[in-house]
């Protein structure tokens, strides 16, 4: 059967910490395996950054670092993001840094639509995309530990 329809649970370890992730049965594995690298490049600036948690928006980000008040500080999406989506989290969250990760050559047409839709739109955080090679089970050993820099993946910026 495939990868897709097998529900699973994975438990990385991550500088130090158990970070257990439940694969959904319609979730891809390198859904999964993207969010345990995202997780483990920006933990050590977020240490409070918590995955798949509600903030009782529209949206609910794969990684999320909430500051004081309750608002996004830091929001990550890791593999496929409709560009609806991508464009209202660029204009609602404009003090939110928002990383997008998928693997290489999977961004360019979003990175195109959020420069169209998002020109004029005032930011004081950065927009990244983080774009990964496969395969991605090169970052995590057999035990779970993930190993990952931003040396690995190809990191830029919206301009």
């Amino acid at each position: 059967m495939s990868d897709l329809w097998i529900a699973r649970k994975y438990s990385f370890r991550i500088h130090g910490r158990r970070v257990p992730l439940r694969k959904q049965p319609n979730e891809r594995q390198r859904h999964v395996l993207l969010k345990a690298c995202v997780y483990s490049l920006y933990l050590p600036e977020y240490p409070d950054l918590q995955i798949e948690r509600k903030i009782g928006a529209k949206y609910k980000p794969d990684l999320v670092q909430l500051d004081a008040d309750g608002r996004p500080r830091f929001w990550a999406e890791c593999a496929k993001v409709s560009p609806r989506k991508a464009v209202h989290i660029g204009k609602r969250y404009r003090t939110t840094r928002i990383v997008y990760a998928h693997l290489e050559s999977q961004l360019e047409s979003l990175k195109k639509h959020l420069r169209t839709q998002l020109a004029g739109v005032s930011r004081s955080a950065p927009i990244e995309f983080l774009e990964f090679p496969e395969p991605l089970s090169r970052f995590i050993a057999e035990d779970g530990t993930v190993t990952v820099t931003f040396g690995d993946c190809r990191r830029s910026e919206l301009q």
